[in-house]
């Protein structure tokens, strides 16, 4: 029973190009490459996962108070 796997998002590189657009950057193969690095990735999962938790951490206390 998973029922937080509707909470899953994925984001694509159309994420990136919309956001490189914009801020009038042109979405090249260069200049997505640059947003998207290995530690850019990493980074970005570790966030996400720290800031789910919190969420998690937020609700549980409301929900308990």
């Amino acid at each position: 029973m998973d029922k937080m796997k509707n909470a899953n998002t994925t984001w694509y590189e159309e994420d990136i190009i919309a956001i490189l657009e914009g801020n009038g950057i042109k979405p090249t193969e260069e200049n997505i490459n640059k947003v998207i690095t290995p530690g850019f990735i990493n980074g970005f999962r570790n966030l996400i996962i720290e800031r789910g938790n919190e969420i998690i951490e937020q609700q549980v206390s409301e929900v308990f108070k």
